[in-house]
C-alpha cells in the first residue's frame, strides 16, 4: 500500500522515505502508519509541528523549515538535523538521542539535553553560556553565539568557540581535546601554556601525539585573529 504526497507516492512499507523540497506545511498524517520507516528526511520545507512522525523513525532530517518547538519526537531517535528553524527552547527531546545539529536557531539556553548525546551543533545561536552539557559528549560546534562561559566535559574531543567573547585558558579546556578552532578568541598565554604541558608529557600522549599538529595549527590560525 501507498499514499500520494505532493505528486510522489510513498510506501508504507518503506524505511526510507524522501520528502525533501516538497512545499509541505504540515507532516502528512499517513507518516504515523509507516512502522518501517527509521530514516525520513523532511528538509526544506514549511512545516511548523513536528507530528505524525513514524514510531520507529531513528534518523530525522527537518532542517530549513519554521519549527519552534521540539514536542512530538519519536523516542526512537537517535539523530536529529534540525538547523535553520525558529527553535527557542530545548523540551521533549528523545532519552536515547546521540547527534543533535541545531545550528541557525533562536536557542538561549541549553536546558536539559539527554546524557548519551555524544555531537552538538548549536553553531549561531543566542547562547551566552554553555552548562550542564552531557558527558559523553565529544563534539562541540558553538561559533557565532554570546557565550563568555562555559563548563566542558572531559569526554570532549573537538570543539569549536569561534566568534565569542569567551576567553580561552588552560583550565577551561578539557584535558583530552584533540581538536580546538578558536577563530576571533581571547587567548591570553593559552599557546604557551598548551605547548609547554604537551612538551612535557603531562597530557595523555596516545592523543597529544596523533593530533598534535592539527592542534597547534589551529591555535596559531585563531592567535591571527584573536582580539
Amino acid at each position: 500500500m501507498a499514499f500520494l504526497v505532493s505528486g510522489q507516492w510513498v510506501s508504507y512499507e518503506e524505511e526510507v522515505i524522501d520528502l525533501f523540497n516538497c512545499g509541505l506545511k504540515k507532516v502528512p498524517p499517513e507518516l504515523a502508519s509507516c512502522e518501517e520507516c527509521v530514516q525520513l528526511d523532511l528538509s526544506v520545507n514549511k512545516i511548523e509541528k513536528l507530528e505524525h512522525l513514524p514510531p520507529n523513525l531513528k534518523i530525522l532530517l527537518i532542517s530549513s523549515n519554521r519549527i519552534r518547538s521540539l514536542e512530538g519526537l519519536p523516542a526512537s531517535l537517535h539523530t536529529l538535523i534540525i538547523y535553520w528553524n525558529r527553535v527557542e527552547r530545548l523540551e521533549g527531546l528523545p532519552a536515547g538521542l546521540r547527534k543533535l545539529d541545531l545550528a541557525w536557531n533562536r536557542l538561549e539556553e541549553l536546558g536539559e539535553l539527554p546524557q548519551g548525546l555524544e555531537w552538538l551543533d548549536v553553531t549561531e545561536n543566542r547562547l551566552k553560556e554553555l552548562r550542564g552539557l552531557p558527558e559523553r559528549l565529544h563534539t562541540l560546534y558553538a561559533s557565532w553565539n554570546k557565550i563568555s562561559a562555559a563548563s566542558l566535559p572531559l569526554s570532549l574531543r573537538t570543539l569549536n568557540l569561534s566568534y565569542n567573547p569567551i576567553i580561552l585558558t588552560k583550565d577551561l579546556l578539557p584535558r583530552y581535546l584533540t581538536t580546538l578552532i578558536a577563530y576571533n578568541c581571547k587567548m591570553p598565554q593559552v599557546l604557551q601554556e598548551l605547548l609547554e604541558q604537551i612538551n612535557s608529557g603531562e597530557w595523555a600522549r596516545d592523543n597529544w601525539e596523533k593530533d598534535r599538529r592539527r592542534i597547534i595549527l589551529d591555535f596559531l590560525s585563531a592567535a591571527f585573529y584573536k582580539n
